[in-house]
C-alpha cells in the first residue's frame, strides 16, 4: 500500500526560540543533538521560511506559533491554524496532527480555556522534535491511531544564494506509515481561520477594521486582507492551494455564535466529511480536504503571503503557485523535497 506525504509550501517566515522549559523543579535528561521529548518540547519553535521574510514557527509538537506577517516580530500570535487526519472505520479515528499541547498555551493566552482553541480536541499520544538546520521533524505515536505521523518542516537556504534564500517561502511535510497491518482510507485536511483580518482598538475590545475575504483560487483559498489609504500596512495575502485534483475546498465556515463555527469544523473532521461550500462574504475561515487512500499521488499544498513590503498582489502568488507545482521552468530544485511512504 502506497501513502502519499503530503508538502506544504509556506510564503513566510524566520526565528527560532527553544528555550529550556522552567515550570518544573527538574528537566527531562536528554543527549547531545538528540530528540527532544515530553517536557522538552514545552517551548521548541522552529523557524520557517525565507531570511528576511516574515516568521512563522514549526513548534516541538507540531503546532505552529509565532506568526508574524506585519511586517514585526509578533511572538506570542499562535494562529488558529492546524492540520488533521481522520481514519475511516475507526471509533475516535481522528486527531490533530500535534503532540500534547504545550503548557504555557494552556494558561499563557487570553480566551484559551473559553472555547477559543481546539485544545480539548484530540491530539497523538507521544511527540519527539528533532532537528537539523534548515531541516526539522516531528514525529507523532498513538496506541489508538494505526498510522504513524512524521512532519517535516524546512527553508529554502541555499549557501551562496541569497535571492532564493531570501524567498518568502517554507516547506511542511506530512509522511503517514500505516502500522496497522491493513488497507486504510482518511483524509487529510488542513484549516486556517483568516488570521489576516486587521483588528484596531475600540471600547469594547478589539474589532475587526473590516475590507477582508476568502477568495478562490484553483484548490485552495486566499485569506485576504485589503487596506484604506490611511492604513496601507493592514493589507495582506495569505494563499494555501493543492495540485491534487480530488481536493475539496470550503471557503466558508459555519457562521454562528459563541463556537458554532469551531464545533462544527470538528464534527466535519472527525466524521471524514469533506464539505465544499462556496466562497462568501465575510467568512471567518476556509478549509482544504484531500482523501488519502492507496493510489493517491503525492500532494503539494503550498501556502503565500504577502504584505506591502513583500509580494504586492495575488497575480505574483499565483506566479508562485505555478512555481512549486512544478509548471513553471524556473522551479527551485531545493523544493523539489518529496517522499512518500511504502507499506
Amino acid at each position: 500500500m502506497r501513502i502519499p506525504c503530503l508538502s506544504l509550501f509556506l510564503i513566510v517566515i524566520t526565528l527560532i526560540s527553544c528555550s529550556k522549559n522552567s515550570h518544573g523543579p527538574s528537566q527531562q535528561a536528554r543527549s547531545f543533538n538528540g530528540a527532544y521529548t515530553g517536557e522538552n518540547l514545552n517551548r521548541v519553535a522552529f523557524p520557517i521560511g525565507g531570511i528576511g521574510a516574515g516568521m512563522l514557527c514549526l513548534d516541538g509538537n507540531g503546532a505552529f506559533s509565532h506568526l508574524s506577517v506585519r511586517n514585526r516580530p509578533d511572538v506570542f500570535n499562535t494562529p488558529f491554524m492546524f492540520a488533521a487526519l481522520s481514519v475511516k472505520g475507526i471509533q475516535d479515528g481522528a486527531r490533530i496532527l500535534e503532540g500534547p499541547v504545550q503548557s504555557w498555551k494552556i494558561f499563557g493566552n487570553p480566551m484559551t480555556g473559553n472555547g477559543m482553541s481546539v485544545f480539548g480536541c484530540p491530539r497523538f499520544e507521544k511527540a519527539s522534535f528533532e532537528t537539523r538546520f534548515p531541516f526539522a521533524t516531528v514525529g507523532l505515536t498513538d496506541r489508538g491511531m494505526p498510522v504513524d505521523v512524521s512532519i517535516e518542516g524546512w527553508s529554502p537556504f541555499i549557501p551562496g544564494d541569497a535571492d532564493n534564500s531570501s524567498l518568502p517561502v517554507g516547506g511542511l511535510e506530512y509522511t503517514f506509515k500505516n502500522t496497522g497491518g491493513k488497507e486504510l482510507e482518511a483524509v487529510f485536511s488542513f484549516h486556517a481561520e483568516n488570521f489576516m483580518r486587521a483588528s484596531v482598538p475600540s471600547e469594547w475590545g478589539n474589532q475587526f477594521f473590516g475590507k477582508d475575504s476568502i477568495l478562490q483560487m484553483d484548490h485552495g483559498f486566499v485569506l485576504k486582507q485589503k487596506c484604506s489609504p490611511d492604513k496601507p500596512h493592514f493589507e495582506g495575502d495569505f494563499a494555501i492551494f493543492t495540485d491534487e485534483p480530488e481536493t475539496s475546498v470550503d471557503y466558508c465556515w459555519f457562521r454562528g455564535g459563541w463556537f458554532d463555527g469551531r464545533t462544527l469544523l470538528w464534527n466535519n473532521i472527525s466524521n471524514c466529511n469533506t464539505p465544499a461550500n462556496p466562497a462568501s462574504t465575510g467568512a471567518s475561515g476556509a478549509s482544504v480536504y484531500i482523501p488519502v487512500a492507496e493510489g493517491v499521488k503525492v500532494h503539494h499544498l503550498q501556502y503565500g503571503r504577502s504584505i506591502r513590503l513583500g509580494i504586492d498582489d495575488l497575480d505574483q502568488i499565483l506566479e508562485l503557485q505555478a512555481m512549486f507545482s512544478g509548471n513553471c521552468p524556473g522551479r527551485i530544485p531545493l523544493l523539489n523535497l518529496v517522499k512518500t511512504a511504502q507499506v
